[in-house]
């Protein structure tokens, strides 16, 4: 734009002293490249007459991108080698949980494996889905979750394993005889006390 704004200058001055303004636009317009690309550099055409600070600039943009996109790799190597662990506080929706013994989270990278022990009571509405939350980290894309307890479930049904959206985890219960599943319920237990179980969640995330 500062060049736009000489060329212009200079057409005016080069008007009011007699000369053909026209002719003067037309040969500096020549000299800078008529278009542009999303990265910044010159896209030039035949007409064009491109001049060595035209590719320096180009050099430079290429250069500083380059540099750029080398330290973002670094960086997502680096994180992709670190190793940490930790607790956390699961939580349920719709459903008691209570006794928890534990509750750890390892991740490598950006890969995530999160655990907790407790017991579980069901809630008072059967229709209503129990979904357990607090994860640590949220996940990218969906995870897999495994339930393994004591819980009695009904007649005809059984708990399989579910999946992680955000820092939540769902499960599911597969009804044998017609093969179909449905997301995990209070109606699905008979169990009326507090009752082990054992949540284990294996996703990615981003952090």
């Amino acid at each position: 734009m500062s060049e736009l704004n000489d060329i212009r200058a200079l057409m005016a001055l080069y008007k009011e002293n007699g000369g053909d303004a026209r002719a003067l636009a037309e040969v500096y317009t020549d000299l800078f490249a008529t278009g542009k690309t999303p990265l910044g550099l010159n896209q030039w055409q035949r007409s064009d007459k491109p001049m060595m600070e035209d590719f320096n600039e180009d050099n430079r943009i290429v250069d500083e991108r380059l540099r750029a996109l080398d330290k973002e790799v670094q960086r997502l190597s680096q994180k992709k080698a670190e190793v940490a662990s930790g607790t956390w506080t699961p939580t349920v929706t719709n459903a008691k949980l209570s006794d928890i013994s534990t509750a750890t989270w390892r991740k490598n990278g950006t890969h995530v494996q999160a655990a907790f022990r407790g017991n579980l009571q069901k809630g008072d509405v059967a229709g209503n889905v129990i979904t357990f939350g607090g994860l640590p980290f949220a996940a990218v894309q969906r995870g897999i979750c495994n339930l393994n307890t004591s819980l009695a479930f009904a007649a005809n049904t059984m708990p399989i394993p579910g999946h992680v959206s955000g820092t939540t985890a769902q499960f599911w219960v597969w009804y044998i005889s017609s093969g179909v599943s449905a997301y995990f319920r209070n109606q699905h237990i008979v169990s009326t006390g507090p009752t082990d179980i054992q949540v284990t969640c294996d996703y990615d995330t981003t952090v």
